[in-house]
């Protein structure tokens, strides 16, 4: 809070809102090292307090709570908020992005104990390798609730023959008795170890192996992303559809205008019959009537469902236009990236990757336009 020389009514000088550019630092930081990293609270904390940023006011390290907090203040955007009302963005406030903001938050929910609950998560049906079917229930989230370790993926690897979850862990990479065994990442799958009877795979799988195949599909969608023209892309995706909507609605109106001209003249006819100026009685012209007007009752409900549905396949253009940028953002900093940063993007990208004997691996991909890209199921 800060003055400037505005006064009020009363003559007295009144404080104004600007950000403080030394603890802006800070924040810019919190918010980088949970959208890039995944980290939560404790973590940040320590990274901060590692790179010599402390809390001004205090002269402390930053305290978990405190941090929560400020991930969660959306004045951090610029948006100033009273109770539930909240401003437009102002410009001159901001000192994150929107999007991140909203794309922390969402991680934030996600990777919390509760989301399981709160989402109410459906039972899914999938087909093992053997082609028998099991009721298995897979996380929705799309952000690791772990990012530690080597493996690349978390959360979203599964078994193909008991439609378990894979979890990733280390082991020792051989038996011979040493002071410092080597340990490697490797991915096991919980039934296999915890329950034999339930699953007739492999317990083990080497992490090095899959994550190079995951790595080489993240890397082929990355690169065909850049060779994608967006105007292209759109219009092969949502376009025909979009003209389909359009044509089918601009015929819709037009028998509706004919059906409400038709439903007048009627009105008009049964006026006349009333008063014996018309070949047709009364009850025909009502009866003619209703048939109309059940005509222009289902019109409006065909015009309404079509508005629907073209708002649907205009707001499926935006999702895919906002897809294609964060595949492009992601080709960019994939291949530097920490394991961390690459556990974060891939979970982005990849909702579930199954695993079967001698290494089969079927990947289903979150967004749709990875789908289109690169969809495969690799043996």
């Amino acid at each position: 809070m800060v003055k400037k020389g505005r006064l009020g009514k009363k003559n007295r000088e009144l404080y104004d809102i600007e950000i403080n550019p030394e603890e802006a630092i800070a924040v810019k930081r919190m918010f980088d090292l949970t959208d890039r990293y995944g980290y939560g609270g404790r973590k940040i904390s320590t990274v901060l307090k590692s790179e010599g940023i402390v809390n001004l006011r205090t002269g402390e390290p930053f305290h978990y709570s405190t941090i929560q907090h400020i991930l969660s203040n959306i004045m951090n955007v610029g948006i100033l908020r009273s109770g539930e009302t909240q401003s437009e963005v102002f410009p001159d406030l901001q000192i994150i992005p929107l999007e991140q903001f909203q794309r922390v938050a969402k991680a934030r929910k996600q990777r919390s104990i509760n989301y399981a609950i709160q989402c109410g998560w459906e039972p899914e049906t999938v087909t093992l390798a053997d082609g028998s079917e099991a009721t298995v229930v897979r996380s929705s989230g799309a952000y690791p609730r772990r990012i530690v370790g080597k493996a690349l993926l978390s959360g979203n690897v599964y078994c193909g023959h008991c439609g378990g979850r894979i979890f990733a862990t280390t082991a020792r990479k051989n038996h011979y008795p040493t002071q410092n065994p080597e340990r490697i990442a490797v991915y096991k799958c919980y039934n296999r170890t915890q329950h034999k009877e339930q699953c007739d795979g492999p317990s083990t799988y080497c992490a090095e192996k899959v994550d190079r195949v995951v790595e080489s599909v993240l890397h082929g969608i990355f690169e065909r992303a850049k060779q994608v023209n967006e105007d292209t892309f759109l219009k092969h995706q949502v376009q025909a559809s979009t003209k389909h909507y359009q044509e089918k609605l601009t015929i819709m109106k037009a028998e509706y205008t004919k059906a409400t001209k038709e439903l007048s003249k009627w009105e008009d006819m049964m006026l006349d019959s009333m008063e014996g100026n018309c070949v047709f009685t009364s009850e025909q012209i009502k009866k003619r009537m209703d048939t109309v007007q059940e005509r222009i009752v289902r019109l409006i409900q065909d015009i309404e469902s079509i508005q629907s549905s073209y708002g649907e396949a205009k707001s499926i253009a935006e999702e895919i236009a906002m897809q294609h940028q964060n595949l492009l953002s992601w080709a960019q900093i994939f291949d530097a990236a920490s394991i961390p940063e690459k556990k974060v993007i891939a979970s982005q990208i990849i909702k579930a990757v199954t695993l079967t004997r001698n290494y089969g691996i079927q990947i289903e991909f979150r967004i749709s336009e990875a789908q289109f890209l690169n969809g495969m199921d690799m043996s």
